[in-house]
C-alpha cells in the first residue's frame, strides 16, 4: 500500500515540478582534491565554514618516517606524484634523495616517475635514473621535429611532455603529446621485462640513439 501511494504522488506531480526536481539547485563554490595517507591511530578532516564558505583541512604530510634528505627531495618533486614517491623513498637509501636534490628541477619529474612506475623492489640504480632523465633532453637537442616541453615550472604541479611539428594538408602544425603517453612510453626506463641496467657503461637509450 505504501509503494502505491508513493507512485501515485509522483504521477500527480506537474511537469514543471519534475523538471525542477531534476535540476541541481546548488552551485559549486569550491572544490578540493586530495590523495591522503592516514597513518594508524591518526585522522584527517575537512571543514567548511558556514560564514564565508571557505574550506579548511587538517594538515598532512607524505614525509612520514623519511629522513631529512628524503623530505627535501619529496618537497622538490611535483605535487601530483608525491604520494607514490614517498612510498618509494621509504624503500631506498638516501642516495636516491641525493640524486633528486642534485638535479635541475626540470629533470626531477622524470626521475620521480621512473621510480614510482618501477615494480616493487625493482627500482633502477641511481646512475640509471640519472642517465635516463638526462639522455631524454640530450637526444631532444638532436631531433628537429620534436621538443621536450616543461610546463608550469613556477608551480608545484610542473610536468613535461613532447611537442611535435607535423605536416597536415601542407601546413605545419604543433601537437602536444598527452602526459600519460610521455611518461609511460618515453620516460619509463623499461622497454621490456628485463630490469633497466647499464651495459658496458651505456644505457639503452643512449646506445640506440648514438
Amino acid at each position: 500500500m505504501q509503494r502505491f501511494c508513493i507512485l501515485a504522488l509522483l504521477i500527480m506531480l506537474s511537469p514543471t515540478t519534475l523538471i525542477y526536481e531534476v535540476k541541481n539547485p546548488y552551485s559549486m563554490v569550491d572544490e578540493i582534491h586530495r590523495v591522503v595517507e592516514i597513518p594508524p591511530l591518526s585522522d584527517y578532516w575537512i571543514r567548511i565554514s558556514a560564514d564565508n564558505l571557505e574550506i579548511d583541512e587538517k594538515g598532512f604530510s607524505f614525509a612520514r618516517c623519511l629522513s631529512l634528505k628524503k623530505e627535501k627531495a619529496l618537497a622538490k618533486a611535483p605535487a601530483w606524484i608525491r604520494a607514490e614517491l614517498a612510498n618509494r623513498l621509504r624503500e631506498v637509501s638516501d642516495d636516491y634523495a641525493d640524486l633528486i636534490l642534485s638535479l635541475d628541477r626540470r629533470y626531477v619529474d622524470e626521475v620521480a616517475f621512473s621510480m614510482v612506475s618501477s615494480p616493487t623492489g625493482k627500482i633502477p640504480s641511481v646512475e640509471v635514473l640519472r642517465r635516463n632523465a638526462l639522455s631524454i633532453y640530450e637526444i631532444d637537442e638532436d631531433l628537429e621535429f620534436v621538443d621536450v616541453v616543461d610546463l608550469e615550472m613556477d608551480s608545484m604541479e610542473y610536468k613535461s611532455t613532447l611537442r611535435y611539428r607535423v605536416m597536415d594538408d601542407g601546413r605545419e602544425e604543433t601537437v602536444l603529446t598527452p602526459f600519460d603517453i610521455y611518461y609511460w612510453y618515453v620516460v619509463s626506463p623499461r622497454i621490456g621485462y628485463e630490469d633497466p641496467e647499464m651495459v658496458y657503461g651505456y644505457f639503452w637509450r643512449e646506445y640506440v640513439m648514438y
